[in-house]
């Protein structure tokens, strides 16, 4: 259901993001395994019309595709409509259109461009976030204390939960980011 509202809020134009804060965008990357699933499912829906002798099992295929079809787009939707985003008080991570970890920017210690190819999966691993598209991540953030972060996943078993004293997470301008997070000093 999250991802047919997110995509209804997504084709409107709309975003989760408080009014004054600034979305930190990561879409570069995201888009490659998608579109090749949803060439493969016209293709696939093309050739079954030709295939397929019984108009009622034609009709049920084409009805399952463009369902999978829109399910797709409200997966994207997801990221689109409920993107990581700063305050001048707080920066906040989502996954999945959850917030993973919403962190006071005083416990910030340092913010840096680092490129990091090992992780490509949301993950959390010896006290650090991986918050990665499928190029890994370009940025890290060094905290001052350890923070509690949360994984969310469709299967229980799947969810991720720990502290963490470091973030590494990807994003379309990692340097403005950066710039941003230097430049704004925390209001108390």
């Amino acid at each position: 259901m999250r991802a047919y509202l997110s995509l209804w809020r997504w084709v409107r134009g709309h975003t989760d993001v408080p009014q004054h804060a600034v979305p930190l965008v990561a879409h570069q990357g995201t888009l490659a395994i998608p579109a090749a699933f949803g060439v493969a499912t016209l293709v696939e829906l093309v050739v079954l019309h030709l295939i397929l002798p019984w108009p009622w099992l034609r009709l049920l295929v084409a009805v399952v595709s463009i369902w999978s079809l829109v399910a797709l787009l409200g997966s994207i939707a997801i990221h689109r409509v409920h993107p990581h985003y700063v305050t001048d008080t707080h920066l906040v991570l989502r996954q999945s259109g959850y917030t993973v970890l919403s962190l006071c920017r005083n416990d910030i210690a340092s913010v840096a461009l680092i490129r990091r190819f090992s992780e490509t999966t949301p993950t959390l691993r010896d006290g650090r976030l991986f918050l990665p598209n499928a190029n890994g991540t370009s940025v890290d953030i060094t905290l001052r204390r350890q923070v509690d972060a949360q994984l969310p996943a469709l299967i229980p078993k799947y969810r991720q939960a720990g502290s963490v004293s470091h973030v590494s997470l990807c994003l379309d301008d990692p340097a403005d980011f950066v710039a941003l997070m230097k430049a704004e000093a925390p209001r108390t």
